[in-house]
């Protein structure tokens, strides 16, 4: 359930309180420019003060910088990144539709087609994912490792869109090790 709210952190307006999953905070809100301009947007905040791990909070970071450099129309984009006030704020994209939980749980199973659809646009995504690169061109070589109905999302343009990188293995490492499900 969404809590309306209306505090500033940094260039961020948050909005929506949308809930707490693990030491995360889920807000809408909006991206403020020096210019005047605003972008819709959905955030993650942690508080680093509960993470209490300064090497951690480095590891954070440089992940944050990845999922930053992944770019494709079916990842909901994670726009910027940052430490704001001893919290570390990442900015999503804002879609307008509904997770693929969602649709299940009112409409029961979906049409084969759709279906078929669906899973094919998210083995594209993936693919996509596991042949990304870093700064410089090195592979990251990302598995997602928990793709889950409510981390596909589709717009109601009926476009399919992936998020939940939150249990991630980038490089090896995985994301959110000690923090599970903390970008999911």
């Amino acid at each position: 359930m969404s809590t309306p709210v209306n505090y500033q952190l940094g260039a961020y307006r948050l909005e929506m309180d949308e809930g707490h999953e693990g030491l995360v905070t889920y807000y809408r809100g909006r991206r403020l420019f020096d210019n005047g301009m605003e972008r819709p947007c959905r955030l993650r905040v942690v508080e680093l003060a509960q993470v209490g791990d300064p090497e951690f909070e480095a590891q954070l970071l440089e992940e944050a910088r990845l999922l930053v450099g992944l770019k494709h129309p079916g990842i909901i984009a994670t726009q910027d990144y940052g430490v704001v006030d001893g919290r570390m704020v990442l900015e999503n994209e804002l879609i307008d539709g509904e997770g693929l939980d969602t649709l299940l749980e009112r409409f029961g199973r979906i049409e084969q087609g759709v279906a078929l659809t669906i899973t094919s646009r998210l083995a594209e995504i993936l693919a996509y994912a596991h042949r990304a690169t870093g700064p410089g061109g090195a592979a990251i070589n990302l598995v997602h490792r928990n793709i889950l109905p409510r981390h596909v999302l589709i717009t109601f343009h009926g476009e399919t869109k992936l998020s939940g990188f939150g249990m991630a293995r980038f490089r090896g490492r995985l994301l959110g090790t000690t923090l599970r499900n903390t970008f999911a």
